[in-house]
C-alpha cells in the first residue's frame, strides 16, 4: 500500500519507463489524492503558524470591495447574476465578496478540485447559498473569477541548448537520501518563442494554463473572465535575463526554486504568459477587457477613496495590495468577455493590452 507522496511518484517513474515530464511530477505533487499539497490535510493559506502563503483576500477585505465593483458592472448586463470562482481557497474572498453583494447575484458558485479545501471552504461558508462543484459546467454563463488559480497549474520545463529546446523530467535518483533527480530529453513539442535566448535558458511552457484557457473560454456564453496572477507579457517573460526561468516553491513563508525536496509539504508555482493566455482565449471568441497591474486595477477601482474611513492598521494592510513594490506591480489582472461593449472600471486608466 502507498503510504505517501514520494512513494505515489516513484511508482509512477516506474510505470512511465523510468522517466516522467516535470508537469506530471507537478501534478502529483500538488494534486495526488490525500497525499498532494493541495489535498491533504494541513494548513497552507494564511499569514498564521502552519500556514506557507497568504493571498489578497487574506490581508485586506478592500480587494473584494474593489473588485465587487468591476463584477457588479460585469453581472449588470446579464439575466443569470452567477459568480462562478475557481480555486476559492479558504473561501475568504466568496465571503467577502457574497457581503459586497448582497441580494445583486442570484447565485455563487465554487469550483473546487481539493476535497479537504472544499470542506475547509464548507466550513466557513456554512450559512451562506453557496454551490460547490468539482468541475466547471461545460457551458455557463456570469462571472468567473480566479484569483491565484493559473500558478499553481503544472507546467513543463524547457532548457535551451544548441541543439535545440530539451524538456526536463524526473527520475529516481541514485544518490542517498534524495528520491528524485533531473533528467533533460529532446522537446517534442513546437517552438515556445521566436525571441532568440541563451544556451542554458529554463522555462516554462503552460501547457495546463493554456487548455484550462480555451475551455472555459469556449463554454462561457454569456458573461466575462477576470483573472488575477502574477506574470508578464510574452516579450518580457522570455527576457534573456530570466535565464533561470520562474519557477518558485513556497513554504513557512519562505521561497525557494527546489520543487524535489519536501515534496508535498509546500506550493509550487509559475509565472504566467499572458500575452500566449489573451490568445487563446480571442481564438475561443472573447474580447479583450483589459490587462493592467493589480495596483492600477484596484486605485482605478476606488480602493484610495473607500480607504478614507479605514483604520491606520486597515490602511497598512491594504497598501500591500497596490503599492508597487509590494503585490501592486507583481501581481497583473487580465479580463474578457462575450460582450464587446463591456468596460470595467479597473482598466480605465494605465490598461497594458498593447504590451501583449
Amino acid at each position: 500500500m502507498t503510504h505517501n507522496i514520494v512513494q505515489i511518484i516513484d511508482e509512477d517513474v516506474k510505470k512511465s519507463g523510468g522517466w516522467i515530464s516535470f508537469d506530471r511530477f507537478m501534478e502529483l505533487a500538488l494534486y495526488a489524492p490525500n497525499y498532494g499539497y493541495y489535498t491533504k490535510n494541513s494548513a497552507k493559506i494564511g499569514s498564521g503558524l502552519g500556514t506557507d502563503f497568504t493571498t489578497s483576500p487574506e490581508i485586506s477585505p478592500y480587494f473584494a470591495r474593489a473588485l465587487w465593483l468591476n463584477i457588479e458592472a460585469a453581472l449588470a448586463p446579464l439575466t443569470n447574476k452567477t459568480i462562478y470562482e475557481i480555486g476559492a481557497g479558504t473561501g475568504r474572498l466568496a465571503d467577502q465578496l457574497i457581503q459586497c453583494a448582497g441580494a445583486k447575484i442570484d447565485h455563487y458558485v465554487i469550483v473546487e478540485r481539493s476535497a479537504y479545501l472544499r470542506q475547509q471552504q464548507q466550513e466557513t461558508l456554512h450559512s451562506l447559498p453557496i454551490e460547490w462543484l468539482e468541475e466547471l459546467p461545460r457551458e455557463y454563463s456570469g462571472v468567473l473569477i480566479g484569483n491565484e488559480i493559473l500558478d499553481a497549474m503544472p507546467v513543463k520545463l524547457l532548457v535551451k541548448k544548441n541543439q535545440g529546446w530539451y524538456e526536463r523530467g524526473v527520475v529516481a535518483s541514485n544518490l542517498p537520501n534524495l528520491g528524485f533527480q533531473w533528467q533533460e530529453v529532446p522537446w517534442q513539442g513546437s517552438s515556445i518563442t521566436e525571441l532568440d535566448l541563451p544556451e542554458g535558458y529554463v522555462t516554462e511552457w503552460h501547457l495546463a494554463v493554456h487548455e484550462w484557457i480555451k475551455k472555459v473560454a469556449k463554454g462561457l456564453i454569456n458573461g466575462s473572465i477576470l483573472l488575477i496572477d502574477y506574470g508578464f507579457p510574452h516579450h518580457e517573460y522570455y527576457h534573456p535575463q530570466r535565464i533561470g526561468g520562474t519557477l518558485m516553491c513556497h513554504q513557512t513563508h519562505l521561497a525557494d526554486t527546489n520543487p524535489l525536496v519536501d515534496i508535498g509539504d509546500k506550493d509550487i508555482t509559475s509565472h504566467i504568459d499572458f500575452s500566449r493566455l489573451a490568445q487563446y482565449a480571442l481564438d475561443q471568441g472573447l474580447d479583450l477587457l483589459g490587462y493592467t497591474s493589480q495596483g492600477h486595477f484596484l486605485i482605478n477601482s476606488g480602493i484610495l477613496h473607500m480607504l478614507n474611513s479605514a483604520t491606520l492598521q486597515e490602511k497598512n494592510s491594504a497598501y500591500k495590495l497596490f503599492l508597487e513594490h509590494e503585490m501592486g506591480e507583481l501581481f497583473k489582472v487580465i479580463a474578457f468577455s462575450r460582450d464587446p461593449s463591456q468596460s470595467l472600471l479597473g482598466f480605465s486608466h494605465g490598461d497594458r493590452s498593447h504590451t501583449l
